[in-house]
């Protein structure tokens, strides 16, 4: 129980797995997105620790055990402070090696679906791809005119660019909503001028109707929250109604076109 507590209390101060790319101790990584891999230096070296650790313990469990029976020489500290060197050695070794957790290199030809807007991936998510065809044929479908969307979205990571920055969509848990909700901040951000400003409760309104639009349907029970002030379940009803009623519901929220004046 006290190794339990104390486990607890280790992990909530230094962390566990590393969030992204941020710090942590970094024993278990189990899994992760396609846009990280684990380091072999790093990975080696806290082996080393684990090791060290391993070995200190049996050394002195041994030293304990034996004081005051058995042959004197089975008692010497030997072995207990060569797996204290042992030990502080690998962390050093650990402290230098660098994170755990490193961005890795993209592809030269990543999955993407056709036409426009692309949707590209890592190959890892190519179970994904039918799916995603389906969003981007959705976005081409949005009235001509009206809409200005980008013309490629891609997964975290594609494009070379820093992780945790916001660039690019993750595919969490075998949803693809954060894919259309990408798709819907990227569409409001071209289609509406930053002189109307962007953070405004019509511009949370119309990327709350842009993703349950691209996704084909409202909010999933499995995804909760969502932009502030929205009411989701009637933007699900939404897009189930006639063109018509969904543009005149946008209009209510943006001027046509984007004109703040």
């Amino acid at each position: 129980m006290v190794c339990t507590l104390g486990c607890l209390v280790f992990l909530g101060l230094v962390g566990f797995v590393p969030q992204g790319m941020s710090p942590g101790v970094g024993l278990a990584v189990l899994s992760g997105y396609p846009a990280r891999t684990v380091a072999a230096w790093p990975l080696l070296a806290r082996a080393a620790a684990a090791l060290a650790l391993v070995g200190l313990a049996v050394g002195a469990g041994r030293q304990v055990r034996t004081v005051g029976h058995g042959p004197k020489w089975r008692a010497r500290s030997f072995g207990t402070a060569g797996g204290v060197l042992a030990l502080a050695g690998s962390l050093v070794l650990w402290a230098l090696a660098g994170p755990l957790v490193v961005q890795r290199s993209a592809p030269s030809r990543p999955l993407c679906t056709d036409g426009v807007p692309k949707i590209c991936v890592w190959p890892e998510s190519r179970r994904y791809l039918p799916e995603l065809r389906e969003l981007a044929e959705r976005a081409a479908a949005l009235p001509d005119g009206r809409f200005r969307v980008p013309a490629q979205f891609a997964e975290e990571g594609l494009d070379g660019r820093e992780l945790d920055r916001g660039n690019g969509f993750v595919l969490r848990e075998g949803e693809v909503w954060e894919v259309a909700t990408a798709m819907a901040i990227g569409t409001a951000a071209e289609t509406v001028p930053l002189s109307c400003g962007r953070e405004g409760a019509g511009q949370w309104e119309l990327i709350a109707w842009l993703t349950a639009r691209f996704a084909g349907h409202g909010v999933p029970a499995s995804v909760h929250g969502g932009p502030p002030g929205v009411d989701q379940e009637a933007v699900g009803r939404l897009v189930a109604q006639p063109e018509e009623v969904q543009l005149a519901w946008v209009d209510q929220r943006l001027p046509r076109g984007g004109d703040c004046g």
